[in-house]
């Protein structure tokens, strides 16, 4: 009764997508057949924990295998006496045409099905008799195509967190990424404008998983546009403008993104921070031998996406000098929470981020690793956690008579 020709072909006759995909071909049992019930009939050498019944050529419903075994004897004997095998059928739920898509099956079944439904479905392959399959089957190979198109999506995030690679002399930028998801809305990019100016992004799209990945690949998108086109302009507003200007495009009004943009000009020796609504950047210099101080600076601008218009006030610059480090961090080391609910809080991320002054290169990710591994354990991150350390070089200082011994804050 099973079209046995399109079974063995059926991936190739039907979309991955379409319930032929994977419906089992099983050859169902005509339910006043004589065939002795026992483990080794038919039933045990298909792969399946199920097989349908048959009268007159219709499907009566389907037997489990563990049922298998309550059924003995010829048909007459279990007429007579000891088991009804209707009693042990399971109702078939729908029967679907084999070239029906599965998420639709599956939204249908969702709506009139309950938790302890195994809903069984029989298909149909041109009005034959094609195969079983049924409602958890279904959801559990969304789920598996969903999770490979996820994997197959961070791939692509994490593609783009990496490119272009920064090389600088006179520069150290040190990174650092965890998704709380598979994929997400924190992201980092660095762009080289010219010769001696260079824009650095950390940035938090206000948005979790798909969505907020969508908004991140819109911007690396649009930096790699820029590095493309080789973009020149040396005015920092206008390029904070151009950013804002891209996320009200690309993204509906409720969408916004946190960020900090640094801008390092070498040729003036001074650094530009436009924070936009992200965690306060903090600046750590040295004050002697032994002692460190440090500085931060709190949003001066709005999330880039959220007004038409945006303009730094006020301006916030630093002088490049010896020792001057600059760390700048996500919101989600600073919200992540301990297995009871405390959070890490503002206090625990200056000390740690003080801490990471005496880290070199080799050793920083497994630094952070070790941090956010202690704290959170066995609890899920609630968000992204990216972060940014930049340093300078000796070979930043090279073209200068005099070197200054502490950055001049401004």
């Amino acid at each position: 009764m099973c079209d046995q020709g399109i079974s063995s072909k059926k991936t190739l006759r039907f979309m991955p997508m379409q319930v032929g995909y994977i419906a089992n071909c099983i050859e169902p049992f005509n339910i006043v057949s004589d065939t002795k019930w026992t483990d080794d009939w038919k039933f045990s050498g298909k792969d399946t924990d199920v097989i349908p019944f048959t009268r007159h050529g219709v499907i009566l419903g389907i037997v489990k295998r563990e049922d298998a075994g309550k059924l003995h004897g010829s048909f007459l004997s279990r007429i007579l006496g000891k088991k009804d095998i209707s009693s042990l059928l399971m109702p078939v739920k729908e029967f679907i045409d084999a070239s029906s898509y599965i998420n639709t099956v599956v939204e249908r079944g969702l709506k009139t099905s309950r938790w302890d439904d195994p809903a069984w479905y029989v298909v149909e392959h041109k009005k034959k008799y094609f195969g079983i399959v049924n409602l958890r089957q279904m959801m559990e190979y969304l789920d598996g195509i969903r999770a490979r198109d996820l994997l197959r999506a961070g791939e692509i995030q994490k593609n783009l967190l990496i490119q272009p690679v920064m090389c600088d002399p006179r520069l150290v930028l040190l990174t650092y990424n965890r998704m709380a998801y598979e994929v997400g809305g924190d992201w980092y990019k660095t762009l080289q404008i010219n010769k001696d100016l260079y824009l650095i992004g950390c940035f938090d799209v206000a948005g979790k998983n798909v969505s907020g990945s969508l908004v991140t690949m819109s911007l690396g998108t649009c930096f790699a546009t820029l590095g493309l086109i080789s973009y020149e302009e040396n005015n920092p507003e206008k390029t904070t403008s151009l950013l804002n200007a891209l996320i009200r495009t690309v993204s509906p009004p409720d969408v916004f993104v946190a960020a900090v943009l640094l801008y390092i000009d070498f040729s003036r020796m001074a650094i530009e921070i436009h924070n936009c609504g992200l965690s306060p950047v903090v600046v750590f210099f040295p004050m002697d031998e032994k002692r460190i101080g440090y500085k931060t600076f709190a949003p001066n601008l709005p999330p880039l996406g959220l007004e038409e218009e945006i303009k730094p006030d006020p301006p916030q610059k630093i002088s490049i000098a010896k020792g001057l480090r600059v760390a700048v961090h996500s919101d989600g080391l600073m919200d992540m929470c301990d297995i009871h609910g405390e959070r890490y809080g503002e206090e625990r991320v200056l000390e740690f981020l003080q801490n990471l002054h005496y880290i070199d290169g080799e050793g920083f990710t497994a630094f952070v690793n070790r941090e956010l591994d202690l704290w959170a354990k066995d609890t899920a991150l609630a968000d992204d956690v990216t972060l940014l350390d930049m340093r300078f070089t000796p070979a930043a200082f090279a073209r200068m008579k005099t070197e200054p011994e502490f950055p001049v804050l401004r």
